[in-house]
């Protein structure tokens, strides 16, 4: 039995567009073709191989993976080894995808939550709960210290649990800075250049900054005051946590940019 073009497209379930397509591409080749008209004309022995394509292609094989099949292969063990292949490549997206989507999520979490969350802006003292992280140590400006988060959130891969922040010495030599990125995560993580660790709980004194990173040095000024005032006894590094600041995509408005600042205290 032969069919024109829209019969053979209304048997195979595939569109007029797509058979002139594979037609183009030598994938599936009419019987013949009317030359006074031009109608394609397709032979009933055409229909498996149009439906091999179509499974192929719900496999997410390329239209030149699928030709060089057909024209390879004609039974099922002799396609199982490049099925296999096919198979770990998904596999391989599939948790690229999973990386990107956890990276994903934790932008859409630490947006909801700076847009729900109200800055208290006076000093207070708190405790600080024990936390797992990674860390790059770099020496340079402190504004530096954005060249080294990206490299974090990629070594973590969908396993950040918290925002970024960084450690200062409280002797820090402005004239030869060094600091240390770091991120949360919710378990081990390893890469080049990368240092796991877990940093204890402790008591600070903590000041919300609102503003761009170049006032922040006033509220530094404020700790150390009221360190002085009563009489508290540093023990450890300045942590500086970014809440808010320049975004994965968008610089944004470093007025509204939002960093807490912690003093460990004994």
């Amino acid at each position: 039995m032969e069919y024109r073009i829209g019969d053979f497209a209304l048997i195979t379930r595939l569109s007029v567009k797509s058979l002139r397509n594979y037609h183009d591409l030598e994938l599936l080749t009419p019987t013949r073709i009317d030359s006074e008209n031009g109608y394609r004309f397709y032979d009933e022995s055409l229909i498996s191989r149009a439906r091999i394509i179509t499974v192929l292609k719900a496999w997410n094989f390329s239209l030149q993976e699928i030709r060089e099949i057909l024209e390879s292969c004609s039974d099922d063990h002799e396609v199982i080894h490049i099925i296999k292949q096919k198979k770990q490549e998904i596999q391989t997206r599939i948790k690229a995808l999973k990386s990107i989507e956890g990276e994903l999520s934790l932008l859409i979490e630490n947006e909801k939550e700076n847009k729900d969350m109200k800055y208290k802006t006076e000093i207070e003292i708190k405790e600080t709960e024990e936390l797992n992280i990674i860390s790059i140590t770099y020496k340079g400006p402190f504004s530096d210290c954005g060249k080294y988060i990206g490299k974090l959130y990629k070594a973590a891969k969908g396993k950040a649990a918290g925002k970024v922040f960084s450690l200062y010495s409280e002797d820090v030599n402005h004239d030869d800075p060094e600091g240390t990125v770091c991120l949360p995560v919710k378990k081990e993580v390893e890469g080049p250049g990368i240092e796991y660790r877990t940093i204890p709980a402790g008591k600070v004194i903590s000041l919300i900054h609102i503003g761009p990173y170049d006032t922040i040095g006033n509220s530094y000024q404020k700790l150390v005051d009221y360190r002085n005032e009563n009489s508290l006894e540093q023990t450890g590094p300045y942590r500086e946590i970014y809440i808010k600041g320049p975004g994965f995509l968008f610089p944004g408005n470093p007025a509204k940019y939002v960093s807490e600042i912690q003093m460990y205290i004994k």
